[in-house]
């Protein structure tokens, strides 16, 4: 979900030129393609943490569940918070977390480029009329 930062700025300054009710619009119909590509993903996430925190309570490893847990409420409360923090620094995390730390990002990743290639090219066309 990442865009080249200046040439961003640079098309959506062009593209406000055309309207913002049109920057707006399409900013916001990029969103929810977005939210909506994701929310199955976050949601498989979510349940895999939930059963990965109970594995390690079972277990009396308290400190990971911990950290289970509290990756579960990032990515409740807010998914795309979740996705830019990290929940400790590398190589403090418990290891089965971190693996499916990295497969949810590489899965919402997969979901969320196309909508992001669309998104930066409809905004391109914007910036042409």
């Amino acid at each position: 979900m990442f865009f080249a930062a200046p040439a961003l700025l640079l098309i959506l300054c062009r593209a406000h030129a055309s309207g913002p009710e049109e920057l707006a619009s399409l900013r916001k119909s990029w969103f929810d393609s977005v939210d909506r590509a994701a929310k199955p993903i976050d949601e498989i996430y979510h349940r895999e943490l939930q059963k990965l925190f109970s594995q390690l309570t079972r277990d009396g490893k308290l400190e990971e569940a911990v950290a289970v847990k509290s990756e579960a409420e990032s990515v409740t409360t807010d998914p795309y918070l979740a996705v830019e923090s990290k929940p400790a620094p590398e190589g403090e995390l418990p290891p089965q977390l971190s693996t499916l730390r990295q497969s949810w990002l590489a899965s919402r990743s997969r979901v969320i480029e196309p909508k992001n290639k669309t998104y930066l090219r409809d905004l391109e066309r914007l910036q042409d009329n």
